[in-house]
């Protein structure tokens, strides 16, 4: 055992520089070494050598069942092998067979206890699996075994990562808060401190993240470093696509919604002025309606925009979805609401809409 230890180091060692192909061939060399003086040997032994023969074989960018095999048959000759049970349920991954991948994750847990690579690996795959009340679920598990990993080791980029990501993907499946995505921003921002090896990936990501959060200069310094890192990513038709909403929204704000005349004054003079009736569930503090101009940036309690939306300026897929909306003063803004549906789209332009408790947010962007 002790000299098959010392030709897996040498073969790790020089597994680096190689291709997967050859790191195959050196393995079986090592193999055959360890066998004519292993003969009869432990299943310990055995189970190594199915290791690293699947290991080699993982390497390989699509699934290989040859590495299934071995990584099956070492789990069961020696199920107290960590490795190889993130392995085999990384391989599973790849198979699409995700549900096998989270047997493996959790078994290297149960078998050789809570460890960052299985708990990040395993919130990946929750991800994955279930329809409905099932998936929301296990987006929200996949959030708590993220945190899990990080608190496992808070220097670790690659598990910051893995967090930034279950919450991004638990705003969108559970309908959470604007806060889930500042805590995925918080998240990235840690991975990238973290990290040896930049991610394009995850610049991509964090590039989103403060695009949802309309930080637009920053989502641009993002994409523009994703793109760098892989040029195949489409960080550059993202920077477009919000220099293209920006400008539109400018334009329709500076022409008044490309509104008549008669027609604006009708509608601004449609617009309720005052609140006949008081929220009951928004605190103690009376509500009073506020025009844009008195908004100041960030949260304005105790206030509420009354106004008609005049314009739709993003898609159905586009997060925040923007409007543009006028005031009971005929002031023109943009208004973002989160968590829409497609109905939305049709239905906000008819009635009134009362904005309660605005939180505003200045945005500019450089001119090229």
């Amino acid at each position: 055992l002790d000299l098959m230890s010392q030709v897996i180091d040498i073969d790790i060692f020089f597994f680096k520089q190689k291709t997967a192909y050859e790191m195959l061939r050196s393995l079986v060399g090592s193999e055959m070494c360890i066998r004519d003086r292993c003969e009869g040997g432990t299943k310990i032994v055995k189970a190594k050598i199915l290791f690293l023969k699947g290991k080699a074989l993982d390497l390989l960018k699509e699934y290989d069942k040859q590495a299934e095999d071995c990584l099956s048959k070492a789990v069961k000759l020696n199920p107290m092998h960590l490795e190889s049970w993130n392995i085999l349920g990384h391989i599973m991954w790849k198979k699409h067979d995700f549900l096998g991948a989270q047997n493996c994750f959790e078994c290297a847990i149960d078998q050789c206890g809570k460890n960052k690579e299985s708990l990040r690996k395993l919130s990946v795959v929750l991800r994955c699996i279930g329809e409905k009340e099932e998936r929301m679920q296990n987006v929200q598990k996949s959030v708590d075994l993220a945190k899990q990993a990080v608190s496992l080791d808070v220097k670790d980029g690659e598990s910051w990562y893995i967090l930034g990501n279950a919450y991004l993907s638990n705003f969108f499946v559970n309908q959470k808060k604007i806060d889930e995505i500042q805590n995925a921003k918080k998240a990235y921002f840690q991975a990238a401190k973290n990290l040896e090896i930049p991610n394009p990936d995850l610049h991509f990501n964090k590039a989103t993240a403060h695009r949802f959060l309309e930080d637009y200069e920053d989502a641009i310094k993002e994409f523009q470093l994703a793109g760098q890192l892989d040029p195949e990513l489409e960080a550059k038709q993202q920077i477009e696509r919000i220099e293209e909403i920006s400008k539109n929204i400018y334009l329709l704000i500076q022409n008044k919604g490309r509104m008549k005349p008669k027609k604006l004054v009708s509608v601004v003079s449609s617009i309720p002025t005052a609140l006949k009736n008081q929220p009951t569930n928004l605190g103690d503090q009376p509500l009073t309606i506020q025009e844009f101009s008195s908004l100041k940036e960030g949260l304005n309690r105790n206030s509420i925009l009354s106004g008609k939306i005049t314009n739709v300026v993003t898609g159905v897929n586009d997060v925040p979805a923007k409007f543009i909306f006028v005031d009971y003063k005929g002031e023109f803004g943009c208004i973002s609401i989160y968590n829409t549906s497609s109905v939305s789209y049709t239905h906000l332009t008819l009635p009134t809409i009362y904005s309660v408790q605005i939180s505003v947010v200045a945005v500019s962007l450089k001119k090229k």
